[in-house]
């Protein structure tokens, strides 16, 4: 009876151990901890505008919802003829700001003689991003509550390009230490 017993005894410890050790092998212990957090949205305090900009229309000016976005769609030039749309749409200011910086990524295209998107306050200029410098960007600049840029752009082909070609680009205006929400 004695060795049914340690029989048993043992079976059982032994299923006991496996058993704790898969459960072991397989668990993960872990702590969950809880944090709250409110979001809000509020007006943009920079943002792009068309209205009563003279070359809108001719660039294809679309600004995006929220005046947060504008893409120009209509862009163009002749062949061996520098193009300039002085006023596509508006940079405008609600606050001050400074160390706003415009970058994109360089158009490459042998075809393109000059890529210009420039800001303009009047007659001043105060930013300017050659498309076609390695790493374009407008450096860093300042813009105060109550200005409004104009945005003028600068195209022009090589020779011989044809009427189908074309480059495409995205700007990314970095507006830092914007602050708190209103």
């Amino acid at each position: 009876m004695q060795v049914i017993r340690r029989s048993k005894l043992l079976k059982i410890t032994t299923l006991v151990l496996s058993s704790v050790l898969l459960a072991t092998a397989s668990a993960s212990v872990y702590n969950l901890m809880y944090g709250d957090a409110t979001v809000t949205a509020y007006a943009a305090k920079l943002y792009f505008d068309s209205t009563g900009a003279a070359d809108a229309t001719a660039a294809g000016t679309v600004v995006g919802t929220n005046h947060t976005s504008v893409m120009f769609t209509s862009l163009s030039g002749w062949p061996n003829a520098t193009r300039v749309y002085t006023e596509t749409a508006f940079l405008k200011a609600n606050s001050s700001f400074t160390g706003c910086v415009i970058t994109a990524p360089q158009v490459t295209d042998s075809n393109v003689n000059t890529l210009k998107m420039t800001l303009y306050d009047g007659s001043t200029q105060k930013a300017q991003l050659n498309l076609l410098n390695a790493n374009p960007t407008t450096g860093t600049f300042d813009i105060s509550s109550g200005d409004s840029w104009r945005i003028q752009w600068e195209i022009q082909w090589k020779p011989g390009v044809t009427a189908d070609h074309y480059v495409t680009t995205t700007l990314t205006l970095n507006v830092p230490n914007e602050g708190a929400s209103e």
